[in-house]
């Protein structure tokens, strides 16, 4: 291959060639421009080679060196022309450097629209994106009925409650990993801010990369974008010039939809640059602490303090002062997480305590079987009759006792009906509806105090015997449904080793009901040391925090929920441009995509050197960004007239033109 076709091959001389053939005048324009310049001009030392016939032809648009200028001093006397064809040898040289063939060159290639495969893809991430804006339409609806700025609860962490309302929403209430060491604590958070913050902050501009870059070669199909702008979208997207040359854009004249465009791009950038700092301030680490009240002896109790303890109070004067006025049971703690819950019921298991406390949970115990079995009593009139608890049926299931389950992992035998009646199972009779009245003598469960010895380990009662006393006054208990109080039956009460007879009614646990009306479990008290509390100590000006060991990993709720919010928007967003691309982008539908760094650098740079010139090696990058920013707007050109088709990056001084669309199975260069 001579060196001519060499240089038919390269796209400089192309263009050479082409300019000369299009426009044969061209040549004895610039000849006659340079007989007619002043003696005087300074030369561009390069000016020659351009001028040359066989030169690679410099677009007319815009030069930084003109062709027709030489740096260096002639002679008054000297023909302008006679010193650029002084230097011809020089140019050939110049020519042999740039134009040989130092390789082979890739050839032109057809496009082909979107196949199958990508346009059910295509298909598929629709679907996914739609879900996902129901998704997130859904939650917003959903939002109202969460109490997202709500602090942790005083089981978990007090701290909350002692910041100001406006802090307590971005406190760390999704808490996560407890326990926690500091190094530990801190070391997770790192690992969030690096792997989530950074990480992320990396993934979503380079996808934010490919879909500005995609997007921004559609808008240069029906418009026009400034060098400035075209740069830092394409090679610096998620960055400061970028916002600025974004906001510089969006202050000139442009259609509706770049503009539209560019507004996305402003939002995506934004949030690009502050996911990190978004998605690093949703997390966090702190000392949890525990509330503690201050009692009237000027010390202060949490919910697990010994000395805050469950109680019931005895009516000694019955029991001829042989008991305590109080009995003491488990700690708080044991039957309740929080003093937020200490009003409400607690699941505990009340059994578990000293001798004195298992007594009289076993009295109580008993009293609210017989209880349970006249819930559906019809009246309180007498019946002349027996039964045994035996010959009924009973619930298998725990029995609840006052508002405090026992949970002894064993049945207790509770009494009572299923559905609306009692019933019991007898060979003869089948199945027998309500109790009519109160039976004369009962025989069934009296349970064991500490001590006592029954047939059955499984089963922690034995059979007694109850008998009615009619003289006790039942007027307050005047319908079914209504807990039997009292009850008036006979008792015994397991104390010390021995039994205690009692006459009827049953005991009252407590002694005085408006002792303890303020705890929330009836037949429960709170007891402070040895002393009863008759009134709810919980004052918040009482409250203390009080540091726990060690340390909490989690989320603040609020910050987390406007992190996802604009992930969600960020997503569609990203997802309604890459479809504008798909349906509407001519080189996208062709498979010629705008991303990728070597396809810019081609674009641009062929651009840059058509508006530029060559000759650009000695200026320095901001003495070339004043340069362009000198220029006009560009946009992509598609070139049909030849049997191989041209697609390239001009200036376009005018307003845009659309022109013809890609062909398939053309050749495009």
């Amino acid at each position: 291959m001579d060196q001519g076709t060499r240089y038919l091959g390269s796209q400089e001389a192309s263009l050479a060639i082409t300019a000369t053939s299009d426009d044969t005048g061209r040549q004895e324009q610039m000849y006659s421009e340079l007989q007619t310049q002043d003696p005087k001009d300074e030369l561009a030392d390069d000016g020659g080679r351009v001028g040359v016939v066989d030169s690679p032809a410099l677009p007319p648009s815009y030069h930084l060196l003109d062709p027709g200028r030489d740096t260096t001093k002639k002679g008054s006397g000297e023909s302008t022309f006679e010193t650029l064809m002084g230097e011809n040898d020089d140019t050939s040289s110049y020519e042999q450097h740039h134009n040989c063939d130092a390789g082979p060159h890739l050839p032109p290639r057809t496009l082909t629209p979107l196949t199958n495969r990508q346009i059910s893809l295509l298909f598929l991430e629709l679907l996914a994106v739609v879900a996902l804006a129901i998704a997130g339409i859904k939650g917003l609806f959903i939002l109202p009925g969460l109490n997202l700025f709500s602090v942790p609860p005083m089981t978990q962490d007090c701290g909350g409650y002692s910041v100001p309302s406006v802090e307590r929403s971005f406190y760390i209430n999704l808490q996560i990993a407890r326990d926690l060491s500091f190094t530990r604590a801190k070391l997770l958070d790192l690992a969030w801010d690096t792997v989530v913050g950074q990480g992320g902050r990396f993934l979503h501009g380079w996808v934010l990369y490919q879909v500005a870059a995609s997007q921004l070669s559609w808008m240069m199909e029906y418009s026009s974008v400034p060098y400035y702008f075209q740069l830092d979208i394409l090679f610096s997207t998620t960055s400061l010039p970028a916002l600025w040359s974004t906001l510089r854009f969006l202050g000139t004249r442009r259609p509706a939809r770049a503009v539209f465009s560019a507004v996305w791009f402003l939002l995506a950038i934004l949030y690009v640059l502050a996911f990190a700092s978004i998605w690093g301030a949703a997390t966090g680490y702190l000392n949890p602490s525990k509330p503690a009240y201050m009692m009237d002896d000027r010390s202060y109790v949490t919910v697990n303090s010994d000395s805050l303890r469950m109680c019931m109070s005895v009516d000694t004067e019955r029991l001829n002062r042989t008991v305590p006025a109080v009995v003491q049971g488990p700690r708080l703690g044991e039957c309740f997480e929080s003093f937020d819950y200490v009003s409400g019921w607690g699941t505990c298991d009340i059994t578990e305590g000293e001798d004195d406390w298992k007594n009289v949970v076993a009295y109580l115990n008993t009293k609210g079987t017989i209880q349970n079995f006249y819930s559906a009593a019809n009246s309180t009139r007498p019946v002349n009759e027996t039964t045994d608890f035996n010959l009924w049926g009973y619930d298998s299931v725990s029995p609840v006792i006052s508002g405090i389950q026992i949970n002894n992992g064993r049945y207790s035998g509770q009494y009572g009906y299923t559905g609306d009646s009692v019933y019991r199972r007898s060979r003869s009779r089948g199945w027998r509806t309500a109790v009519k009245g109160l039976y004369r003598e009962i025989t069934g469960f009296q349970f064991a105090g500490a001590g006592q010895e029954v047939a059955d380990v499984k089963k922690p009662w034995f059979n007694d015997t109850f008998q009615l006393d009619p003289s006790v006054n039942m007027s307050g208990w005047t319908k079914s449904y209504q807990t039997l109080d009292p009850v008036p039956y006979n008792s015994t009460l397991w104390w010390n080793g021995s039994a205690i007879p009692l006459e009827a009614p049953f005991l009252d646990l407590p002694a005085r009901v408006e002792d303890c009306n303020w705890f929330g479990p009836s037949g429960m008290c709170v007891c402070y040391r040895d002393a009863l509390l008759t009134s709810d100590f919980r004052d918040e000006n009482n409250l203390i925090c009080i540091s726990e060991d060690g340390y909490v990993w989690g989320f603040s709720s609020v910050i987390t929920l406007v992190g996802m919010i604009l992930e969600v928007c960020w997503i569609v967003g990203c997802f309604g441009m890459w479809l504008d691309l798909h349906i509407n982008c001519n080189l996208f539908r062709m498979n010629r995509r705008g991303s990728g760094v070597v396809r810019n650098i081609l674009d641009v740079g062929g651009a840059i050197r058509h508006d530029l010139g060559g000759d650009t090696g000695a200026y320095e990058n901001r003495d070339l960004l004043k340069e362009l920013e000198k220029l006009p707007p560009v946009g992509y050109e598609v070139d049909d007239s030849g049997q191989q088709g041209r697609i390239s990056i001009v200036s376009m001084p005018g307003a845009r033109r659309r022109g013809g669309g890609l062909k398939a199975g053309k050749l495009y260069a």
